[in-house]
């Protein structure tokens, strides 16, 4: 587990802010330009690079995975899970906002992503964006098999081929949560982790990563205005934490 990293921080604060922005103002403002220039970065690239992050703060700068660090992680996840679904229930009660009982445990359970997966109507009034500590989780659950997959001196071609089946996934089992981008960047975090990639990645001289930010963020643009592209959103995946993290780190 490793110590606070103002790399990490800087790029949390900056996903998380546009994931904040984007909600609102796509609401408020959904032909403006500012929203445009939000969805071409949210919910692709900002969640690519929480994603990203968490695996380069859960695998070991060894690359040996262990488990005695986990409990503390998903500790953090959960008490402070556990703290705004309470307040955010709480305060629906005192609206006399009707609830599903059944939902509400499976919320405060992280298992908020299944809801979504079966189509089924979330009626607890509460839990539309906790998906993502369901598709963490499962992230944790399975890191043991990634290691192992991505240590393997064939670990590039398990990746590749891992991102296309969560690519083609993305496209057959559409969803309104974005488990599949989680799922492919956590990946690449691991993959560059256990093969000592991540720093000369995430340092990468902004001069030699300036064209594939803007090959990505056209892509995204021509993604975002031309319907039927979303497989495009998909090929870009795992390049967005590539394209975006040097800059968080001169940020930093």
């Amino acid at each position: 587990m490793k110590d606070r990293v103002p790399l990490f921080d800087v790029a949390r604060a900056f996903a998380i802010l546009v994931i904040y922005l984007a909600h609102i103002i796509a609401f408020q403002a959904p032909e403006s330009l500012l929203t445009t220039v939000l969805l071409m970065l949210s919910p692709g690239a900002t969640i690519a690079i929480l994603g990203f992050i968490s695996a380069a703060l859960v695998v070991p700068p060894n690359g040996e995975w262990s488990a005695t660090g986990l409990p503390k992680r998903f500790i953090r996840i959960y008490v402070p899970m556990l703290l705004c679904v309470a307040t955010s229930f709480i305060l629906g009660q005192t609206h006399h906002l009707p609830y599903d009982s059944i939902q509400v445990v499976f919320h405060l359970l992280g298992t908020s992503l299944f809801i979504d997966w079966f189509n089924v109507p979330n009626n607890a009034t509460i839990g539309y964006g906790l998906w993502f500590v369901t598709a963490i989780l499962i992230m944790y659950f399975t890191l043991p098999i990634q290691v192992v997959l991505f240590r393997h001196r064939n670990g590039f071609v398990h990746f590749v081929a891992y991102s296309l089946l969560c690519m083609v996934l993305r496209q057959f089992l559409p969803a309104d949560s974005s488990f599949w981008t989680v799922a492919i960047s956590f990946a690449l975090g691991v993959y560059l982790v256990v093969n000592k990639k991540l720093e000369t990645v995430v340092k990468c001289s902004l001069i030699k990563i300036f064209p594939l930010t803007i090959l990505v963020l056209v892509g995204c643009y021509f993604a975002l205005k031309l319907f039927g592209y979303n497989w495009l959103f998909s090929l870009m995946i795992p390049f967005y934490p590539l394209a975006f993290m040097p800059f968080m780190t001169a940020l930093s």
